[in-house]
């Protein structure tokens, strides 16, 4: 029995059937920043998103005021069609939201002590649907497409992460 499966590797390794065959080395890993489209059960469209434990008891990450810019202009989420969200920040399913706002956040000159960011915790479920739609660069014009996409009811297509 061993030598039978010893000899089918063998030929796989050696025959057109052998699916790493076709890998190179040289193929570049493509990577980036997922597409994350959203609802939560209240509007926190401004408050400052953070990052909590898999318990959902404590904060783990939360942005520098800095994070929170780029130039002159707040990283809100974009609004998209029948009430979703484009996440621009960072969020998962272990999202919780803060009872600030990202301009007043941003405003800080450093962030605030840990424990100060666990009293700003105003809720730790705040998802009611969360899908990842793959890679950033594997879209041209990235609302447009997601609008396309849930006005198509497309969207249940993609991975449901909650």
């Amino acid at each position: 029995m061993r030598f039978n499966l010893f000899l089918v590797l063998i030929v796989f390794s050696f025959s057109d059937c052998n699916p790493l065959k076709n890998l190179s080395r040289n193929q570049p890993v493509v990577s980036g920043p997922h597409v994350f489209v959203y609802k939560t059960k209240k509007d926190y469209f401004y408050h400052v998103p953070v990052l909590l434990s898999a318990d959902k008891q404590r904060i783990v990450s939360y942005p520098h005021p800095n994070d929170l810019k780029i130039g002159n202009n707040l990283r809100l989420p974009s609004k998209l069609d029948k009430g979703y969200l484009l996440d621009n920040r960072g969020i998962s399913v272990y999202v919780g939201f803060l009872n600030i706002s990202y301009l007043e956040y941003s405003k800080l000159s450093t962030s605030p002590s840990m424990d100060d960011l666990q009293k700003l915790l105003i809720d730790t479920d705040p998802l009611t649907e969360l899908y990842d739609l793959g890679l950033r660069n594997h879209y041209t014009n990235l609302e447009k497409e997601i609008n396309k996409i849930i006005r198509s009811k497309h969207l249940t297509d993609f991975n449901r992460l909650k």
